[in-house]
């Protein structure tokens, strides 16, 4: 199936001017699930491509995949209940995990370009999956990632204790998320984003972006 990526032409989109040099910076935190359709959709035609545009450049990506899911301590464990079922709460926790094994306990927000790189590239490959268990090892393979301790973190108490810290980033955030994706710009909900994200960006960015042209591939 042809996949549909919003794409940036960096000769009339980016200004090569580095984060340092304007003093500006812009977070965008997305609230996802993974096995949600629209999510996915999102990431894979909209997040994805706004992250290679400008990562390095003064905008700062902060994912948390829990979404709509619900956590409860029981008998010492954590216990999870996503939307769309067990196999999302595997996969959050793979791509938390995933995260994990470039940028420590740190997560995706505060993680160096290079280190983050290669898990905002595991996202992007597990996502285009039917399973993303299953595709797991070859994504990180291709990514240049552990598959293998992605999966154990996943499946032990790691996995489960960096579920919880993206469950707790996501129940604190105000006001209270209702769907996903939801973005949110600078620590507040942004609609305009979710339709238009390279655009939001470009507002507040504007040294960054001269007549942005989105081209389809």
């Amino acid at each position: 199936m042809k996949i549909q990526l919003l794409l940036l032409i960096l000769s009339v989109g980016i200004s090569r001017i580095d984060a340092d040099e304007s003093g500006d910076t812009v977070t965008v935190t997305l609230f996802y699930e993974s096995y949600c359709p629209d999510c996915k959709d999102f990431i894979v035609n909209k997040l994805y491509s706004a992250w290679t545009s400008f990562k390095g450049h003064g905008v700062l990506f902060d994912l948390v995949a829990f979404g709509n899911a619900r956590q409860k301590y029981v008998d010492g464990h954590w216990e999870f209940h996503c939307q769309h079922g067990p196999e999302e709460c595997e996969a959050n926790k793979l791509h938390a995990c995933a995260v994990y094994q470039t940028c420590g306990d740190k997560g995706t927000k505060d993680c160096d370009v290079d280190k983050l790189s290669p898990a905002m590239d595991f996202i992007y490959c597990v996502l285009r999956k039917p399973d993303q268990l299953r595709a797991t090892k070859q994504c990180a393979q291709d990514t240049g990632l552990d598959g293998d301790a992605i999966l154990s973190c996943a499946n032990g108490q790691q996995g489960d204790s960096l579920l919880n810290l993206y469950g707790n980033q996501t129940l604190a955030f105000q006001p209270r998320i209702r769907y996903v994706p939801t973005v949110a710009i600078n620590g507040k909900h942004d609609k305009l984003a979710e339709d238009d994200l390279v655009g939001e960006i470009c507002k507040l960015l504007p040294q960054l972006c001269h007549s942005p042209e989105v081209i389809t591939v």
